[in-house]
């Protein structure tokens, strides 16, 4: 198992490994990882990463040893030139088999992950200016890890146009969701053959009117697609190769966080609030789920209502809004109220458990808590969050402002 430690509030992570039978950390250490996520081999000889070079504010004087933990996040140079690299267990970092790096865009931001089969490895290439990235793939061989020089790249994706996210892949066929601003702002299944580019890519799961949030691959040939709808989620099973429809799973009024499973097996589990529970359920032969739920809490919902306004903003949009207030409660103007919103990053806002806001409604009798969706999240899709970025941000100041006059 790898894991991350930070020290005094920085964003640079030391990975380290454990090995899961003993509890015992292995000599390995990569140092300089910033934003990365660990994608390990099919083998669990070794895994990909993400890290920058050494900052040279604080660069140690002595190239065999690293400076001070204490000294790190203490730089002042910016984040530039991040670099994909492998890593070998029982091998030194200095010794890794650097990936793919774009030294002409050092402001990119590179992120990579292993393919459900573990043949292929995925780069992904963002640009701060852009909501969208390149795609690259490389077919994980024998010396493909053992020789940078055989490293092979297929550009998949070579133009900054929307945005892709792998699901799966069935050998040189990858599906990918994929959203753009414009042509497919609420998201979209397609797949294309890597090793024969020609055709292009081909809509599996065309898009609706919903908002499609999250996706996985279940039962070999199974998608499992949620979706989301006036700011509630639904769950769909769709045929992998056809796209088409096979099926619903029913969720209660709520929010699905997580959602876990692997291609080669039948079983997905999701959590949802409120209040948290775990879910399980199996696709195949015979659709059903049953709850898996935590130990009863000392907690009635039944004491609070929640219920969902609209109001207009300073140029006509009509915004939602979540009020939870104590059952039976009357409102007007002289109710406490605590307004929250968020705005940004693509963020949707959508009901959940706050074990804080019950403590404040429970305290404050008469309080209301309120929670406006305003633009910059990801709650009606990426126009919805273009809305509130970059020059149009005093967007998301006039939707929260507004929230506050439309209660007042």
């Amino acid at each position: 198992m790898a894991y991350g430690l930070s020290r005094n509030g920085s964003d640079w992570a030391e990975v380290k490994i454990k090995d899961t039978e003993t509890m015992e950390d292995l000599e390995d250490v990569v140092s300089w990882c910033k934003f990365t996520r660990i994608s390990w081999t099919h083998d669990n000889q070794g895994f990909f990463y993400t890290k920058f070079p050494e900052p040279a504010t604080i660069a140690s004087t002595d190239p065999t040893t690293t400076p001070e933990p204490n000294a790190q996040g203490t730089e002042t140079d910016s984040n530039a030139n991040p670099q994909v690299y492998y890593h070998r267990l029982g091998t030194a970092q200095s010794s890794d088999t650097l990936v793919f790096s774009d030294p002409a865009n050092p402001l990119h931001m590179l992120s990579s992950s292993v393919t459900d089969c573990g043949a292929f490895i995925i780069v992904y290439e963002s640009s701060p200016k852009k909501r969208s990235n390149l795609v690259k793939v490389t077919r994980l061989g024998p010396s493909t890890l053992a020789d940078p020089a055989s490293i092979t790249r297929i550009d998949v994706v070579t133009t900054y146009d929307s945005m892709y996210r792998y699901v799966t892949n069935e050998g040189s066929k990858f599906y990918f969701h994929v959203s753009h601003p414009e042509k497919s702002p609420r998201g979209k299944i397609v797949v294309v053959d890597v090793e024969n580019l020609g055709p292009g890519f081909v809509d599996v799961v065309p898009e609706t009117e919903d908002i499609l949030s999250k996706f996985l691959a279940v039962d070999g040939d199974k998608l499992v697609l949620v979706y989301l709808r006036d700011l509630r989620h639904l769950m769909y099973v769709h045929e992998l190769r056809t796209g088409k429809r096979i099926g619903e799973v029913e969720v209660p009024l709520g929010t699905i966080g997580s959602l876990k499973g692997d291609k080669k097996e039948s079983e997905l589990f999701f959590s949802y609030d409120l209040p948290l529970r775990l879910r399980y359920f199996q696709p195949n032969p015979h659709p059903h789920h049953l709850p898996w739920r935590l130990p009863p809490r000392r907690f009635d919902p039944t004491i609070f209502t929640t219920k969902q306004v609209r109001y207009s903003t300073k140029d006509g949009t009509e915004i939602p809004m979540f009020l939870l207030h104590r059952t039976g409660l009357t409102l007007d103007s002289s109710n406490p109220t605590l307004v929250y919103g968020y705005g940004g990053f693509g963020i949707s806002m959508l009901p959940q458990f706050s074990s804080c806001w019950v403590e404040w409604l429970r305290h404050i009798k008469d309080g209301v808590l309120a929670v406006a969706n305003i633009c910059g999240g990801g709650e009606f899709g990426e126009k919805w969050h273009e809305a509130g970025i970059q020059e149009r941000k005093q967007n998301v100041f006039d939707d929260f402002q507004y929230a506050v006059k439309w209660l007042h």
